[in-house]
């Protein structure tokens, strides 16, 4: 019950912010300047440290043990930091001997057996335990590949390359059996199939071997089966016939729009336009992204927000109003990106190397998403 007047407050507040406050151009991130980025990396990698420093009982002072989304987030926050450090290597290379350290830092963070506690807790066995073999799907391992991808790609001689071999193998096993892997038992995620398949992608491309020859039949499949008549992704899927269970929303495309540019780039750019032509919105100045369109609502939806949008505030998703700006600013649309930086700037807290509001989470998400690269930064990290 206290909640909802929280929340209106918020909404309030947003309505009611100036403009000047809003007007701040996110040029440095949006022309790759390694300061900003540099200095949000350190302050993640800095919590990483802290963070793994009490691991036997808790991550990222988040106690995996109290159940599903305390671990999610926990292991959420490492492999999010990981990508992060990453990608940034790949844009400056010059940085990498410092970016790299970084990126394994969060990936020791992100496979340790109390981070995986919220998946065992599911399907009853330890997902790096089972990587050769093929009992279950344990989807939530292709948000682990793409980190170590695109950590492969930084630094193709990482210690955790052989780690990457083996999660990418069981992923191309795995994939190609049904319509969409499994997350939990009997819950499938479009946005966490989409993790997969850059995992298979990323890894061919890191290796210096041909993505496998199932690849493009299957993203035709996916694009068919899991977008809705507005272009986006729906949230959720039957594991066993890939019917949809939901309909389009903007968190979950967002998210897998970012990952599905390593794999498929005509796809990503797909769901991006169709994110700003959708759900894109504007409140007195404050720039979103509606976690739902407009026209679903109006059919009776329900169109309410959970653990994967965050708070709705006037219809707007926390989560994919940050997941965008990786869309944004691979779509090099200046405009929108500016307006999404104004509105993270103002109400993330940013103080010039770091956000106070979303804690370690958003921090990394932060810097996973502010860090995408455009098409020709991609192309130059393809090489």
């Amino acid at each position: 019950m206290t909640r909802r007047p929280l929340l209106a407050l918020a909404g309030v507040a947003l309505l009611l912010a100036p403009a000047s406050l809003l007007a701040h151009p996110g040029e440095d991130w949006r022309d790759g300047a390694p300061e900003p980025a540099l200095s949000l990396s350190a302050e993640v990698d800095a919590t990483i440290q802290e963070g793994m420093e009490g691991q036997g009982q808790a991550v990222m002072g988040i106690d995996p043990g109290q159940g599903r989304f305390q671990g999610e987030w926990a292991f959420g926050t490492c492999q999010m930091a990981a990508a992060g450090h990453a990608q940034l290597a790949l844009l400056h290379p010059e940085h990498a001997a410092v970016l790299v350290p970084r990126a394994e830092r969060a990936m020791d963070c992100a496979i340790a057996e109390a981070t995986w506690s919220f998946d065992r807790q599911a399907w009853g066995d330890l997902a790096l335990e089972h990587l050769d073999d093929d009992a279950h799907d344990h989807a939530v391992l292709g948000y682990l590949g793409v980190s170590l991808g695109l950590l492969r790609l930084a630094a193709p001689d990482t210690r955790h390359a052989a780690l990457h071999d083996r999660v990418a193998a069981a992923l191309a096993r795995r994939i190609p059996r049904g319509p969409v892997l499994e997350t939990y038992p009997g819950e499938a995620y479009p946005v966490d199939h989409a993790m997969g398949l850059a995992t298979v992608a990323l890894h061919a491309r890191a290796t210096g071997q041909a993505p496998p020859a199932w690849l493009p039949g299957h993203l035709a499949r996916y694009r068919e089966r899991f977008v809705d008549e507005h272009g986006l992704l729906v949230q959720s899927a039957s594991p066993s016939t890939g019917r949809p269970r939901s309909v389009g929303r903007g968190s979950g495309t967002t998210l897998a729009a970012w990952a599905l540019s390593w794999v498929d780039p005509e796809l990503s750019r797909a769901l991006t336009l169709a994110v700003r032509e959708g759900l894109a919105d504007r409140r007195a100045g404050v720039a979103m992204v509606r976690e739902y369109h407009p026209s679903t609502c109006a059919r009776g939806h329900g169109c309410q927000g959970d653990v994967d949008s965050g708070p709705l505030i006037l219809g707007a998703s926390v989560s994919a109003t940050g997941f965008a700006l990786a869309g944004a600013r691979r779509l090099q649309d200046e405009t929108w990106f500016d307006a999404l930086w104004g509105t993270t700037r103002l109400f993330g807290g940013w103080t010039g190397s770091a956000f106070t509001t979303g804690g370690p989470l958003g921090n990394a998400i932060m810097l996973a998403m502010l860090t995408a690269p455009t098409p020709d930064e991609l192309a130059e990290a393809r090489r």
